[in-house]
């Protein structure tokens, strides 16, 4: 069967500009997230007409050949909201793996300059408004490393790694400046339990443990 090419008289003339812009910004960035208000150098509206291809696809008004080179495209998707949730899990899960835990700083970004920090922060806000997705909640929840408490379990950290030290040094007083083989400030941590001990501010809980 023979191949249409579009030419310049033809009427998809400018969904073929489009394709074409859109495969350029994927070699350059990486990625087929275009902004809404991305415009190449030559102001097209790129960022436009991709979000008219998935306008077209959700009220089924595009054409199968045009859903089918779209899905070709490396990295595109439909629902960009659920891709890039995918895209936030997948770089939280290499965190945890370089680092061993799953409590990013809120600044922290990874080498792609994702705002990952922020997403995990963004998580345990919409799970404690109860505005979060139960597969994102039961798929989060899933990993051990994760907690919806950051503060209890940042007590629990500085509490297992004490234990360790115990065990390592049969004592439990820890230099002030002491950092542990995994980077974690054990001596800070234990002077903060005592300063909070002190001014009456440490709970009863933890001051028995």
């Amino acid at each position: 069967m023979p191949v249409t090419t579009a030419t310049p008289e033809s009427p998809d003339c400018g969904w073929e500009d489009g394709y074409q812009r859109l495969l350029a910004y994927v070699d350059e960035h990486g990625h087929a997230r275009v902004p809404t208000n991305y415009k190449t150098d030559d102001d097209d509206r790129l960022g436009r007409w991709v979000a008219t291809q998935r306008g077209s696809y959700k009220d089924a008004s595009l054409s199968p050949d045009r859903i089918r080179r779209l899905e070709a495209v490396k990295g595109w998707a439909w629902d960009m909201g659920a891709a890039e949730w995918e895209e936030s899990f997948a770089a939280l899960k290499a965190y945890i793996v370089e680092h061993g835990h799953a409590q990013p700083p809120t600044d922290y970004s990874t080498s792609e300059g994702f705002d990952l920090g922020r997403w995990v922060v963004r998580q345990r806000l919409a799970h404690k408004r109860r505005d979060i997705a139960q597969d994102h909640k039961d798929r989060l929840g899933e990993i051990s490393e994760w907690t919806w408490n950051p503060g209890q379990s940042r007590w629990e950290r500085g509490f297992e790694a004490l234990n360790k030290y115990i065990d390592e040094f049969n004592e439990a007083e820890v230099p002030t400046d002491y950092v542990n083989g995994l980077g974690y400030q054990l001596g800070s941590w234990t002077a903060l339990q005592k300063r909070l001990a002190g001014l009456d501010q440490l709970s009863g809980d933890r001051r028995r443990l």
